[in-house]
């Protein structure tokens, strides 16, 4: 019975012990139009790889119409413009959530990301700019192609070996327990046949 109990604290244990990933989408917005910004891999573009951004676009009131929008993606870095595409370039469909871009970052730095947006005609929608600070501060080292991201972490490492211990030493205490039962009780009845 303690033994269930305990193997179970256990497992809970290395749950909560074992190391998860975090996601983290920004919401950006300027006044009733909105986004919402995912950048792959894991929302920490890494120096030298493809980083791909993806956007959610909202609008409280109903009129933003992509089609209609003169809309850039911009990357900027120490108050230059390094990087511009049209935004909705890499989509034969252009909607509110199927919207792309993609860029490689040279080297560790903060960079701006920067959405701009006006009608092709007036008063279609409200002209928009949406921006995101971004520090870009992860690399591969020259040695691995590639990127280690599933390493378990050291303290999951020592939970697991903590309770496997812990485990097989309750198992054996609990043998030895059942055996000196055992012994006791073919004592007793060899004491009582006497």
């Amino acid at each position: 019975m303690y033994l269930k109990k305990f193997i179970i604290f256990i497992l809970i244990a290395i749950l909560l012990g074992l190391p998860s990933k975090s996601f983290a989408h920004v919401l950006l917005t300027d006044q009733s139009i909105g986004a919402v910004m995912h950048i792959n891999p894991d929302d920490d573009p890494i120096v030298g790889r493809l980083s791909s951004f993806f956007f959610d676009f909202k609008d409280k009131t109903g009129k933003f119409d992509p089609t209609q929008c003169d809309c850039k993606f911009q990357i900027i870095e120490n108050n230059m413009l390094i990087y511009s595409q049209p935004l909705f370039s890499n989509n034969q469909t252009p909607g509110l959530s199927n919207t792309s871009a993609f860029y490689t970052f040279p080297k560790k730095d903060i960079y701006s990301i920067r959405i701009t947006g006006k009608p092709l005609a007036s008063n279609l929608f409200q002209p928009f700019t949406l921006k995101y600070d971004l520090r870009v501060s992860r690399v591969v080292s020259a040695t691995s192609s590639k990127l280690k991201t599933s390493q378990p972490s050291v303290t999951a490492i020592i939970v697991i070996t903590l309770a496997l211990i812990v485990i097989i030493f309750s198992i054996f205490k609990n043998s030895r327990n059942k055996n000196k039962d055992k012994e006791v009780k073919n004592e007793k009845k060899i004491n009582i046949s006497n």
